[in-house]
C-alpha cells in the first residue's frame, strides 16, 4: 500500500493499488491535489529522471534497423540463387557466332540455317574440284572421285544442338564460349567424303616428291679430231657429251596436305597450296664445259685493202641451243649432245666471189670546200671502206670511226656547235654519215638511231641527213638482209661516194621521197653600228644570212620488178630544222644640234617684197628603194646511181 499525502491536511490517505471487483480506482475529488514528492529527493536527481525515456527509445530502434537490412539481403540472395538455378527459356535459335561450311548461322532458326547452307553449298561440293598445288604441279580431286555431298540437315542439327546437349555445366560453357569467340561445326562427318581415295592420291604425290638429292654429272665419249684438216665435214659426229641433270630433295608431308584439304572442305573452299621444301642440286657450268671441250669458229675478214683473212672452223656444239635445253630440262634428265665441226658464218669463198656481187644502193654528195674539210671526209671514208656486216649485225658510226683526233688523220674544221661556229677536230664528217644514212634506207636496211642537223645542210636534201657527234649522237642501223653486206666508201672528184654491196634476192627496189609539212620563214634583225665602225659595213648589208626552217617527213615506197608498184608510203623518219633569222646592218644617224636664237634688233621700215623664183627639180633625188634580200641557195640534190 502506497501512502498519499494531502497538501492541506498532510494526512495520509490509503489508496488501493488494484481494483476491487473489477472497478477502476477512484480519482481524488479535488483536482488541485498533487502527489507530493519529498523535496530533498526531487532536487537531488532532476536530470537523470528526464533522460531515461530518450535512451530507451534509441535502444529499441537499432535492432529494428538491423533486422530490416538482414531481411533485404536475404531476399536478394534468394532471388539470385533462383535465377541461377532456374531453367532458361529456349528461343529455338542457333547460338551466336556458330558457323558451318563458312556460313554464319548466328541467331538463325533451323529452317533459316538450312536455307542459308543450301544457297552457299548447292553449287560447290558436288560441282567443284578440290585443286591441290604442289610447286608447279596441280592435282584435281573431282566430286565424282571424292563423293563430296553435304548433308545439310545433319549439319543444321549439329549447329542447333550446340549449347543444348550435355550436362548443364557443358551447356553453360558452350553458351559462354559462343559469346566470346566463333564455333565452327565439324562437317567432314556429314560430307560423305571418300577419304581412302584422297589419302591414296596424296600417298602417290608424296612418293613422287620424296627423291634423294643427287648432283649433276658430265661425261664425254669418243675421240677429239684434229683441227688442221684440209677439209671439214660438219655432218660427222666425233664425240658425244653426256650431261645428267641432278635431282632435288623434296620435303612433302602427305598427312599435312590431308589436313589442309579437310580444313578447306570444312570452310567450303576448293584450293590448297601445299608446302614443299626443295633442296636443289648444283647447276651445270655449261660455259666452263664449252671452254674445255669446244672451239669457237672465226669468220673470214676483209681489210681496208681488200685482203682476205681466211676463216677458222670451230668444234663442239651450239652453246645457246644447249643452254636452252638445260634451262627447261626436268631433274634427272640426261642430254646427249653431239660434237662436230662448226662452219663459220663467212668463209673466204663467200667474200671473194659468192657474196657482195650486187649493188644494193649507191649515193654521192658534193664536197663544198677544199682543204681540211675534204681531208676529214677522205679519212672518214677510209675508216668505213670495206666494213662487212653479217646478217643481223648492228652498225654504229661512232664505233667504227671512233673519236676523231689529229693522231688518226683528222683536222680541225669550223662547224656549227649549239648554233655557234667552233673549230672541231673531225668537223664535217656528218656529210659521210648523211651519205651513208641515205644509202642505208635506199638499201631497205632498218635504221635504229639517226639525228638531223639543226639547220638544213647544204650538201644533201632535207630529211636525208644524219648528224653525228662522238658520245652524243650516233647513226645506227641493222643488216636486215639474209646475207652479209659490205660498205664501200671513198672521196672521188670532190664527191663522197658510198656503195652498199650484198646479195640482191629481192624482187623490188626502194624509192625515197620527202614531204615538207611546215615552213618557218626567217625575219630580218637589225644590227646597229656607229658610222666610224672598223668593218666598213654599209647600210643594209647582210651580216648573217637567213635560213628557212622546215618540218619534213621522209617516206619510202616499193616498186616491184614485175612492173607493179605499191602505192602505200612507209614513213622512214621525221626531221625538224630550225630557222635562222637574217641580220642586217643599220648605221647610226648623225645627230644635228638645234639652231641658236638670233639677236633681237629694232625692225626697219618694210620694203616691197621681191618676187620669188620658181623652185628647180633636184638633179639627183635620193634613192629610197629597200635593199633586196638575196635568196638562199638551194642545196644540191645528191645523186643516185
Amino acid at each position: 500500500m502506497f501512502v498519499i499525502y494531502n497538501e492541506q491536511n498532510q494526512s495520509p490517505r490509503p489508496r488501493n493499488t488494484g481494483t476491487a471487483g473489477g472497478r477502476k480506482p477512484e480519482l481524488p475529488v479535488d483536482a488541485t491535489q498533487r502527489v507530493s514528492v519529498p523535496q530533498q529527493t526531487a532536487a537531488r536527481r532532476p536530470a537523470q529522471t528526464a533522460a531515461k525515456p530518450a535512451q530507451r527509445r534509441n535502444k529499441n530502434i537499432l535492432p529494428i534497423v538491423l533486422i530490416v537490412i538482414a531481411a533485404i539481403l536475404l531476399v536478394a540472395i534468394v532471388i539470385t540463387v533462383a535465377t541461377i538455378f532456374a531453367k532458361p527459356q529456349d528461343d529455338g535459335r542457333i547460338l551466336k557466332n556458330v558457323y558451318a561450311a563458312g556460313v554464319n548461322l548466328s541467331n538463325m532458326t533451323p529452317e533459316q540455317a538450312k536455307e542459308a547452307l543450301h544457297a552457299a553449298t548447292d553449287n560447290t561440293y558436288t560441282k567443284l574440284s578440290m585443286t591441290v598445288k604442289v610447286l608447279d604441279e596441280i592435282i584435281l580431286l573431282t566430286p565424282e572421285d571424292t563423293g563430296a555431298k553435304l548433308d545439310v540437315d545433319a549439319v543444321v542439327e549439329a549447329a542447333y544442338n550446340y549449347g543444348r546437349t550435355g550436362s548443364k555445366a557443358e551447356q553453360q560453357k558452350a553458351k559462354t564460349q559462343a559469346l566470346l569467340s566463333s564455333y565452327h561445326v565439324p562437317i567432314i562427318a556429314h560430307l560423305n567424303l571418300d577419304t581412302d581415295y584422297i589419302r591414296q592420291v596424296l600417298t602417290q604425290l608424296g612418293n613422287k616428291y620424296s627423291t634423294t638429292l643427287t648432283q649433276p654429272s658430265v661425261t664425254i665419249t669418243g675421240e677429239r679430231p684434229s683441227m688442221t684438216q684440209d677439209s671439214y665435214d660438219t655432218t660427222i659426229v666425233y664425240q658425244t657429251l653426256i650431261l645428267t641433270v641432278g635431282t632435288a630433295e623434296y620435303g612433302l608431308s602427305a598427312d599435312a596436305i590431308y589436313e589442309q584439304i579437310m580444313d578447306a572442305y570444312s570452310s567450303n573452299l576448293f584450293e590448297v597450296a601445299a608446302e614443299c621444301t626443295v633442296l636443289a642440286p648444283e647447276a651445270i657450268d655449261l660455259d666452263a664445259i664449252y671452254d674445255q671441250h669446244c672451239k669457237e669458229p672465226v669468220d673470214a675478214q676483209i681489210d681496208d685493202k681488200f685482203n682476205t683473212t681466211p676463216e677458222v672452223y670451230g668444234y663442239g656444239f651450239d652453246l645457246e641451243v644447249v643452254r636452252t635445253q638445260l634451262t627447261t630440262a626436268p631433274y634427272g634428265t640426261q642430254l646427249e649432245i653431239p660434237l662436230s665441226f662448226i662452219r663459220p658464218s663467212i668463209t673466204a669463198g663467200d667474200l671473194s666471189g659468192e657474196m657482195f656481187q650486187d649493188t644494193l644502193s649507191k649515193i654521192t654528195t658534193a664536197i663544198t670546200e677544199e682543204g681540211d674539210l675534204k681531208i676529214n671526209l677522205t679519212q672518214a671514208c677510209a675508216d668505213l671502206n670495206g666494213l662487212v656486216l653479217k646478217a643481223g649485225d648492228i652498225f654504229s658510226f661512232n664505233e667504227v670511226i671512233g673519236q676523231p683526233s689529229t693522231r688518226n688523220g683528222y683536222r680541225p674544221v669550223q662547224i656549227l656547235v649549239d648554233k655557234k661556229m667552233e673549230k672541231v677536230v673531225g668537223g664535217g664528217i656528218s656529210q659521210v654519215a648523211s651519205t651513208l644514212y641515205y644509202a642505208a634506207i635506199k638499201a631497205d636496211l632498218s635504221v635504229i638511231e639517226r639525228h638531223n642537223h639543226t639547220y638544213v645542210p647544204s650538201f644533201i636534201e632535207a630529211g636525208l641527213d644524219a648528224d653525228v657527234s662522238y658520245g652524243v649522237k650516233d647513226l645506227r642501223f641493222t643488216n636486215t638482209t639474209n646475207q652479209p653486206i659490205r660498205i664501200e666508201a671513198a672521196v672521188v672528184d670532190n664527191r663522197v661516194v658510198i656503195t652498199i654491196w650484198g646479195t640482191n634476192d629481192r624482187d623490188y627496189t626502194v624509192n625515197i621521197a620527202n614531204e615538207i609539212v611546215r615552213t618557218y620563214e626567217p625575219v630580218n634583225l637589225v644590227q646597229t653600228l656607229p658610222k666610224d665602225h672598223p668593218g666598213n659595213y654599209i647600210e643594209g648589208q647582210i651580216l648573217v644570212d637567213g635560213i628557212v626552217g622546215y618540218d619534213v617527213i621522209t617516206y619510202k615506197t616499193y616498186v616491184y620488178t614485175d612492173g607493179s608498184a605499191n602505192t602505200q608510203e612507209y614513213e622512214v623518219g621525221q626531221s625538224h630544222y630550225e630557222k635562222r633569222n637574217r641580220v642586217v646592218v643599220e648605221l647610226e644617224k648623225e645627230i644635228v644640234p638645234p639652231p641658236t636664237e638670233p639677236p633681237v634688233t629694232e625692225p626697219s621700215e618694210p620694203t616691197e617684197p621681191s618676187i620669188p623664183s620658181e623652185p628647180t627639180e633636184p638633179s639627183n633625188p635620193g634613192d629610197t628603194t629597200e635593199p633586196s634580200e638575196p635568196a638562199p641557195s638551194e642545196p644540191e640534190t645528191p645523186e643516185e646511181t
